[in-house]
């Protein structure tokens, strides 16, 4: 079996071209008492994501099977073919096709027979409206909560997300989060309306004359780092990226 999981390009100054995927050195595990017996299934949401990748691999080391939900199952077979082929072949890993998470009963299916569920996957839009992103994301949640709540087998449920969430993080914040914690700031933010600033208009504009002209190398590249830096202009990463 390959130990390598996917990697994030680097989006420094320089064109670099990021390997396809890296070589992890995992140190050796020792035994922990778990809620859920050993050998049982763990439903990872997202899993083509990196972090998403990195949890699947911790799971099938410590002995759980996993189910990991895609949204392609053609565009994911790398990772039963390669990454996770070992585990695939010995039938304890496997995919699960969830093509839109916001649609009801998403995870029905995916989440039968499942003991503990990892949600890291979310929904993510290059769009100035909130209203496009946020209520997809929470309907996602509804879903996999109510089937979570319906499969008599589930017995752990985490749901990953920001410290954002909870506090903003930054310089002098020594507040205290818990459980009660919660950013009513952030939840502003998400809202409020995205006007375009005098930096970022002409950028985007830029950008997009970018895409029409579909000019390869070192411009596409450059293209996806300013999107990164400006996540609200109107105009959405293409496929090739």
């Amino acid at each position: 079996m390959s130990d390598r999981v996917p990697q994030v390009p680097d989006h420094g100054t320089h064109h670099y071209q990021a390997p396809d995927a890296i070589s992890v050195r995992t140190p050796a595990m020792s035994p922990q008492q778990t809620s859920i017996p050993d050998g049982s299934w763990v439903l990872v949401t997202g899993a083509t994501g990196f972090v998403a990748s990195h949890v699947i691999k911790q799971f099938l080391e410590r002995g759980f099977k996993v189910r990991g939900t895609v949204r392609d199952l053609a565009k994911a077979s790398w990772l039963v073919d390669d990454v996770f082929r070992s585990y695939a072949k010995t039938g304890q890993f496997e995919l699960a096709l969830v093509p839109d998470l916001s649609a009801p009963h998403a995870f029905d299916d995916a989440i039968k027979g499942i003991s503990a569920i990892a949600h890291i996957a979310t929904i993510i839009g290059w769009t100035a409206d909130p209203h496009q992103v946020i209520p997809q994301v929470v309907a996602g949640t509804r879903s996999i909560l109510e089937a979570a709540v319906n499969e008599p087998s589930v017995r752990e449920f985490v749901y990953t997300g920001s410290i954002a969430a909870a506090t903003m993080y930054m310089p002098g914040n020594d507040s205290r989060v818990d459980q009660d914690s919660w950013n009513d700031f952030a939840v502003q933010q998400a809202w409020a309306p995205r006007p375009m600033s005098p930096v970022a208009l002409p950028l985007c504009t830029w950008q997009a004359k970018l895409r029409q002209k579909r000019r390869p190398g070192s411009l596409r590249r450059r293209e996806s780092r300013i999107l990164l830096l400006i996540p609200w202009c109107p105009v959405p990463l293409s496929a090739s990226h």
